[in-house]
């Protein structure tokens, strides 16, 4: 009897914590060590959750309230320049995937694969990342992106001259040398806002754009 009150007591803990969501769940995922999890919403926001402790540990809104396609937990490794409680998001529109830091709440960094300029939040494509999967090489991380544009990207973000269109579209009439690969920055001062302090951290900024 006491076992079956301990449960129902965790999961009504649970249900609570989780029935406050704003907008639909649309993805998640799991810390490696499961101390942490994140959910991603319809409205763009991104709540991480004490799996300890059954509590909200940090909740991130996407300036431009896109839904959240995918979530995956930043590696924490020598390589990593990320503390733990990082985490990469792909948003529906310009294929956007970002690393979001949870005890700061700002933007580390933003993959963009748009024509529209980057970090835009009233100009938007279509397509949207579908699929992430992430490896550490000698030369840094090296990320692997399916997109909805029916593209493969591979991502070098310590040397963009090694980032390259691994596959195009059966409908392209490019080769995948015939996109270029570059690095801006951009200061906090032109980030737009969603909270009062990650209005104060700088985000960089790795574009892609064709080159015809």
């Amino acid at each position: 009897m006491l076992l079956n009150s301990v449960a129902n007591s965790k999961y009504n803990v649970r249900r609570r914590m989780f029935s406050c969501l704003p907008g639909v769940s649309t993805c998640a995922c799991v810390e490696p060590c499961q101390q942490w999890m994140a959910i991603g919403t319809s409205g763009g926001v991104i709540t991480c959750y004490d799996l300890r402790f059954s509590l909200p540990a940090g909740t991130i809104q996407h300036p431009g309230k896109s839904r959240v396609r995918k979530l995956l937990a930043y590696p924490v490794d020598r390589l990593s320049g990320y503390p733990s409680g990082s985490v990469i998001a792909s948003f529906k529109g310009n294929n956007e995937v970002a690393v979001w830091n949870f005890e700061t709440q700002s933007r580390q960094m933003t993959l963009w694969a748009s024509p529209t300029p980057p970090m835009s939040t009233t100009q938007m494509t279509q397509y949207s990342v579908c699929a992430i999967c992430m490896s550490p090489t000698r030369d840094g991380l090296s990320w692997l992106l399916g997109s909805s544009d029916m593209r493969l990207r591979l991502w070098n973000t310590e040397f963009s001259s090694k980032s390259r269109m691994v596959s195009v579209a059966g409908n392209d009439a490019v080769s995948p040398s015939s996109f270029h690969y570059s690095v801006a920055s951009r200061s906090s001062k032109s980030i737009p806002p969603f909270s009062s302090t990650a209005a104060k951290v700088a985000a960089n900024v790795v574009a892609v754009k064709a080159a015809v």
